[in-house]
């Protein structure tokens, strides 16, 4: 489970997070929308215990991860916006590292890069290095770090950038089928399409403010009414107007 409780979170006088709160329960598959700068990044780091909010309190299944970053961790898989990977070296050398961090097994890392790069269709360059590999097989081998040790709860902060159709369609039912076991996960993105498809709930940020709640029932029966609500509070009416006008000149 995931807490978040009136979080207050400025950078100087920039006002990031504005008293947001938020409940994520095991098995749930929770959208986390909003523009870029609207502070989810900021969320994800506070729930990572990078960062230490100005008041509030954050908890994953009890733990204040800030105050105990090592014991969070090993009840989290991420997969950050920046793609973060040691390209010089190879998948199976990767994965191992990142096993070992999670104090695995060798054979039971083994296992899990096997299943994990056969899910992906990367088995094939296991030891081939990755500085050669494109961006999308990069994103693969990230989201296979995130859930090798099979992790409890999974923050995902944009992450599909680069992946081809297939491996969208692999990844939305990799994350499905985490749900289904019960884990805790908060998908974050300013996508509205990918958010609306493998979200249970979706949360809208807009500036630092969490503006609404919709539950998939509710998106469900009404089509289209997640963008209508999101191109309302991000404010971007004129953009999307002009954006309009210009794909009918072209």
């Amino acid at each position: 489970m995931i807490e978040i409780k009136n979080i207050k979170m400025s950078y100087g006088d920039n006002n990031v997070l504005k008293d947001i709160s938020l409940k994520v329960n095991p098995g749930m598959i929770h959208g986390y929308l909003g523009p870029n700068g609207a502070g989810k990044s900021t969320t994800i780091k506070l729930l990572l215990g990078l960062l230490k909010p100005d008041s509030g309190t954050v908890k994953i299944h009890g733990i204040n991860p800030y105050k105990n970053p090592i014991e969070a961790r090993k009840l989290v898989g991420f997969v950050p916006e920046e793609l973060t990977i040691y390209e010089h070296l190879t998948p199976h050398e990767f994965l191992h590292v990142i096993g070992e961090i999670h104090e695995m097994s060798r054979d039971e890392t083994q296992k899990r890069i096997d299943d994990l790069l056969d899910l992906f269709q990367l088995g094939h360059v296991i030891h081939e290095k990755m500085s050669s590999f494109s961006r999308g097989m990069k994103q693969k081998i990230m989201i296979s770090s995130s859930v090798i040790h099979n992790p409890e709860v999974l923050l995902l902060d944009e992450p599909l950038s680069g992946m081809d159709v297939n491996a969208v369609l692999v990844f939305r039912d990799l994350i499905q089928d985490f749900s289904k076991q019960g884990k805790t996960i908060i998908y974050s993105s300013h996508i509205v399409e990918v958010v609306e498809r493998v979200c249970d709930k979706v949360t809208i940020l807009i500036d630092g403010q969490i503006k609404h709640n919709l539950e998939r029932e509710e998106i469900e029966k009404n089509p289209g009414k997640l963008e209508k609500l999101f191109r309302k509070e991000a404010q971007e009416k004129s953009y999307f107007d002009l954006s309009q006008e210009i794909i009918e000149r072209l």
